[in-house]
């Protein structure tokens, strides 16, 4: 196996379980950009920066390498691109160094894709602060979905590789700490434009709960955002 892969499957699997942005957002441990980008110390310039996608690409490219630094080289090397492509995406979702990262890759080493995806299948839940703790999260449980299907050998379609991230709805959400509405859900995300549209009015009706000016300004150029990302999810 070379050291890094950077198949068109794999960045097309992560770019779109990703999601795009062309600006900034904040997400739960500082502010990314571009494709999941965590924008590092001595990036601060692209805190103030609008990407273009083909920008974005290259720092995916990074990322992607990054990624796949600690593992690559163990994998078997007649591993499919769907299996590093499955990989990857688990890495860019819970980090490299993931314990549970390591055992799918001796899983898939030791020719148990079946095993490999019931290790990756735990990871399916997100910190919750209505509850103070982590619990099942429906996007996770879809992308580990995918993930799986994936390392069971499965040739999927390219328009499969849809977003199942809820980032774009938890960034609004932590962005103004406010609950939601019943139309304003993580599911809907997942589903086609229209059902996008239903999400965005969602977003709107959350801007009516914002009191001031200012805040409504922000908002607005934040629900700009991240319906850009939504729409490129698609």
């Amino acid at each position: 196996m070379a050291e890094y892969n950077l198949s068109g499957e794999v960045k097309t699997l992560v770019k779109h379980l990703e999601g795009f942005s062309a600006t900034s957002y904040v997400d739960a441990t500082g502010r990314s950009i571009g494709y999941g980008h965590f924008i590092k110390p001595g990036e601060e310039h692209l805190i103030g920066a609008t990407l273009s996608p083909e920008e974005a690409e290259k720092y995916l490219e990074e990322d992607i390498k990054s990624h796949q630094k600690s593992w690559i080289g163990g994998l078997k090397e007649d591993a499919p691109s769907g299996v590093v492509a499955a990989l990857t995406s688990l890495a860019y979702n819970v980090g490299p160094n993931s314990p549970g990262l390591k055992k799918a890759v001796a899983a898939v080493n030791a020719g148990d894709p079946d095993g490999a995806a019931r290790i990756i299948s735990e990871y399916n839940k997100a910190y919750d602060p209505k509850v103070g703790a982590k619990v099942t999260n429906q996007a996770l449980v879809e992308r580990r979905e995918l993930e799986g299907r994936l390392l069971r050998g499965e040739k999927i379609d390219p328009k499969e590789f849809k977003s199942s991230s809820s980032g774009v709805v938890d960034r609004v959400k932590n962005f103004f700490g406010k609950p939601t509405s019943p139309n304003f859900s993580t599911s809907e995300v997942d589903g086609n434009i229209s059902e996008n549209i239903t999400v965005l009015h969602g977003l709107k009706e959350l801007n009516m709960s914002l009191k001031s000016a200012s805040g409504e300004k922000a908002y607005l150029d934040r629900l700009r955002m991240e319906g850009n990302g939504l729409w490129a999810a698609q």
